[in-house]
């Protein structure tokens, strides 16, 4: 049976995790304590036991002056023993219908490839497309800035006005707590990058001489200079930024996240960030 979860089903959750997406359990503990609630967890039930799930995680998405309710499909999971009868599109079937009552929208992010065919056949479709950026790091480029730390009220701010476009997926304040959280969990940085007046988020991670930047505001003309002298301090040999679609840099995008709604959407420039991809 369909169900929202209950606090009580959390330990069948986190082994249900643990085997699904192969997470350790200092994440998974981190998720369940600061992410979790019983609104938010759809699962199917045996015996009253879970055995598979999937989170629903409340936003917005910005259409002109009108902001629309959106839940971010994420952890879609099943036992391996259950695997193969269907229950995974029973949960995704079952959620379709609940939005369709509520006049909410859908959105995921397909972990592999394979999966946006997948969820085509459900009524999905491509809407979220990203730009991805990578350079060597250069050493010693004439280039002035301040980097400082940021409240979760801050960086939304900053994010609301720079991200405008139709389509724009909206994460309240609570959501981006979380969001920066996580991501010092994985030894990563949320900051403020003050320049020429202007003021910019950036928020990345370090990974095999890598920066990886998740998300940041930097427009064409500071984003190279910047991220490289970031990453040289760092001990960085490259930086890979994410990119909204409607970045000024001009670069080939690749699709990211889809969307189910009945409405008929004309978004080129919809950006759908900060997710657990």
């Amino acid at each position: 049976m369909i169900r929202f979860a209950k606090n009580s089903d959390v330990p069948f959750l986190k082994a249900l995790w643990r085997e699904a997406f192969g997470d350790d359990d200092s994440f998974i503990n981190f998720f369940y304590e600061h992410r979790f609630s019983e609104s938010n967890t759809l699962i199917w039930a045996e015996n009253e036991i879970p055995v598979a799930m999937l989170t629903l995680l409340p936003a917005q998405m910005k259409m002109g002056k009108k902001f629309y309710p959106v839940r971010y499909v994420y952890g879609v999971a099943t036992k391996l023993e259950y695997r193969g009868r269907g229950i995974s599109s029973e949960l995704i079937c079952y959620i379709n219908e609940q939005a369709n009552k509520s006049h909410e929208m859908l959105v995921l992010v397909p972990a592999q490839e394979s999966l946006f065919e997948f969820y085509k056949k459900f009524g999905y479709q491509k809407c979220f497309y990203l730009k991805d950026y990578s350079f060597p790091v250069q050493e010693n480029l004439p280039v002035s800035y301040e980097v400082r730390p940021i409240s979760p009220d801050e960086y939304k701010a900053i994010r609301d006005s720079r991200f405008q476009d139709d389509g724009y997926i909206i994460w309240d304040e609570k959501a981006l707590a979380y969001i920066i959280e996580e991501n010092t969990f994985w030894n990563g940085y949320t900051v403020m990058i003050e320049h020429h007046r202007a003021k910019d988020i950036l928020m990345y991670y370090i990974k095999a001489k890598t920066l990886h930047v998740k998300e940041t505001s930097l427009n064409k003309d500071v984003l190279f200079p910047i991220l490289s002298d970031i990453a040289f301090k760092m001990g960085c040999h490259t930086v890979h930024a994410r990119l909204s679609q409607g970045h000024e840099l001009d670069f080939t995008s690749r699709a990211f996240g889809m969307i189910y709604t009945k409405i008929s959407l004309d978004i080129p420039k919809a950006y759908f960030n900060l997710v657990s991809d």
